[in-house]
Order: C-alpha cells, then structure tokens, then sequence
C-alpha cells in the first residue's frame, strides 16, 4: 500500500492503467492473476449495488498495488473471453476523468465493457452504440457507422444471432467491440492496424468472401474455438468463435 489511501475514482482509474500496462506484454509475460484480481476489482467499484465501505476498498486495494504483486506466471488461470474483457474495460476506464463515479453513463459504459456478451440490447429491434459513456440508439449499424463517422465495414449476417446488438467504441484503443446475441463471439475491429505478424505465427490460411484469414486454434479453454485474424482495408478484424461462424461474419462483409 502507499502511504498516501486513494479515492475510489483515483483507484479506478489506476487499475484501468494497470490492467492496460499488463495486458500489453507478451502473452507468456502476463501476469493473468493480476488482471483478473484488478478486473473482479475494477467490477465491484462500479457496480452501484454493492456498497463498499473505504476501509473494504483499502482492503482489497492491499491486493494489487505495488509490492503486495506476487511474480508473473505464464499460464493463465482466466478465461481468455474474462480477460478481453477486462482488457476492454480498461481501456474505457483510460478514456475518462477520475471524476468518473459521479457520472453514471461512464459507469454504464465501464459495466457494458466488463459483462462485454451477457446478451443484454437496450434496442433490440436496432442497435446500439456506447461511445465515450454515450448510449444512443439507431435503426440498422448503416445508420450507426454513418451517424457516428466511423470508417470500418461491418458484418451484415442476416442470420439474428449474427448480427450486432450493441457496439463500443473505444477511441482510446482505436478499437470497435461487438456484442452479439450468441454470447459465445468476440468480435473486435483493430482500427488502422494492419501489424497482423505477432498474432499469427501458428496460424493456418484460409480466404472467406475473398479476404485471407489467418485462423489459430484456442488450445486452452475450447479446442472447437479458434481465433481469426483478417486484414480488411486498413483494420484487423479478429473474431473468437468457430470455423463456420467466422466463415459467415467474414462473407457477410460488403466489399466496395
């Protein structure tokens, strides 16, 4: 602990900082314990219903500020899905003041981050965007992209599970997240990013919808799931799910 107890906001947003420090090393460098310490933390300071008092904060703070961080391990005791979204969440918490529990749209937001695929849809005959702790509301992800000014091609699957119920955009992270109504997929857009080479040493080739797709298989939690990686204009679109649902939300991509 430091000698100094901080104020929930300014602990919110120091794990936001932690978590993005961590989660950007090397895979075999994480200390996933810690993230996942930082994020079940990160959880509960923003979740309204649970009251925690500031010696409660203090307590579980002891946990995971500097000196009290047990040595990095390299295998990962979290769900890989758990840990992007803490990854996710973090990233939300950098682009924010630390005044941020007296703003409930960022606490929203923050949430919607953290339980990132629980299926929830605040519209569900349209979708959804959260956007630097604004919720708003459109017709058809069109209406969204174009509304929202954003330069990326989305999938379009006329399958319901498929299609996007709600969108974050984190601009911090240059980065766009999916929900989806088949809580098993992550899909994310890497904005003007197309440096693919880290992710797809073992990775295997495959084209969908005219696009080269590099596919690697999930050998930790679920060996029917893989991680796809498809550079599409200047993004990386890199989705988790199985063979054939990355095969059709990468055909349902409109080309030019």
């Amino acid at each position: 602990m430091t000698n100094k107890r901080m104020t929930r906001a300014e602990l919110i947003r120091w794990l936001g900082d932690a978590i993005r420090t961590e989660t950007a090393k090397p895979f075999d460098e994480i200390d996933y314990d810690l993230v996942d310490e930082c994020g079940n933390l990160l959880d509960e300071l923003m979740d309204p219903s649970a009251v925690l008092s500031e010696e409660e904060i203090a307590a579980r703070a002891a946990n995971v500020l500097p000196g009290s961080v047990a040595a990095v391990r390299t295998q990962p005791k979290i769900k890989l899905r758990r840990f992007w979204k803490i990854a996710v969440a973090a990233a939300v918490v950098l682009c924010m003041a630390v005044t941020v529990m007296s703003v409930p749209t960022w606490r929203q937001a923050i949430l919607t981050a953290l339980h990132l695929g629980v299926g929830d849809s605040t519209n569900v005959d349209g979708i959804t965007c959260v956007r630097n702790g604004v919720e708003q509301s459109y017709s058809s992800i069109d209406e969204l992209v174009e509304n929202e000014k954003l330069d990326f091609k989305p999938p379009m699957a006329e399958t319901k599970s498929l299609q996007p119920q709600k969108v974050i955009c984190v601009d911090d992270a240059n980065t766009i997240y999916f929900c989806f109504e088949d809580t098993t997929i992550t899909y994310e857009i890497w904005l003007d990013n197309t440096a693919i080479t880290p992710y797809i040493s073992n990775a295997k080739e495959q084209i969908f919808n005219g696009y080269t797709t590099y596919i690697v298989p999930d050998e930790i939690i679920d060996p029917d799931k893989y991680y796809s990686y498809t550079i599409i204009d200047n993004d990386i679109h890199m989705i988790y799910s199985t063979i054939e649902t990355i095969e059709l939300l990468i055909n349902s991509i409109n080309g030019d």
